[in-house]
């Protein structure tokens, strides 16, 4: 549990951090991850998905979560004076999941819709094909949406145990920020951890391939969508930092480098940008059935 004291504030934020991603999953399981994120917001064996969503909403919070390589992550912002309320139902989602038959199976169908509008949508697709070609036969490389035959194919056990092995208090970091404080919120939440645990599951490391080079997808647009990249520093390099910065020089907002001369100067894209962090790419659970939240994007500039 890590949290940060705001006292000016009058709210809280809540997340939980869980230490598995798309990378944790076998072919087979392709999409897993994403899946289940879906599935926890589905409810729990004492409320059903609509009682979590007007628990934090008729108070003036919101809820949402994403999923990335590296990490799935859900939290809660509500006024400070639901704390409790917070801790109760962030809880509810990551431990207590229902897995009804007939809510899985109608959140598989809003997932392959999901990916249904990603092959739709050529500036979101050509970031996935550009990770394949860069992580080829890798598990950075796949879609952390899963693929359309392997979301289809997944059976609710298989789902019921994937969570069991990584919706572990040892895989899990609580974050916390605004007008709270550490202990008040250690001792409000301890109620709410589960009685067992185990050990965190072992992330599989393996040395990628040599990327592909160029990979090309004809669709009968009025645009094309081009990515150029390659493979950059570890997350934990000291230089992280001055990548960063190069990053926003080069094509982090509208006085960058590409911006003024692409778009600006000789008026060739309506778009220009650039990131780094492949792993940072994230896809939130409920941005095909309302307006995206603010921040919340399939790519991450950061």
């Amino acid at each position: 549990m890590v949290t940060e004291a705001l006292p000016g504030l009058r709210s809280v934020t809540i997340g939980a951090w869980v230490g598995t991603g798309s990378r944790d999953e076998d072919d087979a399981h392709a999409g897993a991850s994403h899946f289940l994120e879906h599935l926890l917001f589905k409810g729990s064996p004492d409320r059903t998905a609509r009682e979590i969503a007007e628990a934090v909403e008729s108070v003036g919070g919101e809820m949402n979560a994403f999923t990335t390589h590296e990490q799935t992550v859900f939290y809660v912002r509500v006024p400070d004076t639901e704390l409790d309320l917070a801790l109760d139902i962030l809880s509810d989602v990551v431990w207590r999941p229902a897995f009804r038959p007939e809510e899985i199976e109608s959140e598989r169908k809003v997932i392959l819709e999901e990916i249904g509008m990603r092959d739709d949508t050529p500036d979101d697709l050509v970031h996935d094909l550009f990770a394949g070609t860069l992580f080829p036969d890798h598990a950075l490389g796949r879609e952390v949406l899963g693929s359309e035959a392997s979301i289809i194919s997944m059976p609710r056990d298989a789902i019921v145990e994937y969570h069991g092995t990584h919706y572990r208090p040892s895989n899990v970091v609580l974050a916390a920020a605004g007008n709270l404080d550490h202990g008040d919120v250690l001792r409000r939440l301890a109620p709410h951890l589960p009685e067992t645990d185990g050990a965190r599951p072992d992330r599989v490391h393996t040395a990628p391939a040599p990327a592909r080079g160029l990979t090309v997808e004809h669709k009968e647009t009025e645009q094309a969508h081009v990515v150029l990249g390659l493979r950059s520093l570890s997350q934990l390099d000291p230089d992280r930092y001055a990548l960063t910065v190069l990053n926003q020089a080069l094509g982090g907002g509208m006085s960058s480098r590409l911006f003024q001369e692409i778009r600006e100067q000789r008026g060739l894209a309506y778009s220009v940008f650039s990131y780094r962090g492949r792993t940072t790419r994230r896809v939130c659970s409920r941005c095909t059935r309302e307006p995206r939240p603010r921040g919340c994007a399939r790519r991450s500039a950061s």
